[in-house]
């Protein structure tokens, strides 16, 4: 299905994150050229962008349908 990309520094957690799950590009956001680059591709990329099974996976596994649920089976538990 077709979703969001994500534009994002290609630093720490968020960038890795990004990468891993292939939910955009990444750039380096300290770097004028690089983000205008980057920003570019997406502006060129983005009516055609659908996210993989592996971006699929990750953002179902982190919707907040599921999130909500997970907290509901944890507290349950601990009750």
């Amino acid at each position: 299905s077709t979703g969001n990309m994500l534009l994002t520094t290609d630093y720490g957690w968020i960038g890795e994150t990004t990468k891993r799950y292939e939910l955009g590009t990444t750039c380096d956001v300290h770097s004028p050229s690089a983000f205008q680059s980057a920003l570019d591709q997406a502006m060129r990329n983005c009516k055609s962008f659908q996210h993989s099974s592996v971006a699929t996976n990750f953002l179902n596994w982190n919707s907040p349908e599921n999130v909500k649920t997970k907290w509901a089976v944890a507290l349950a538990a601990y009750h």
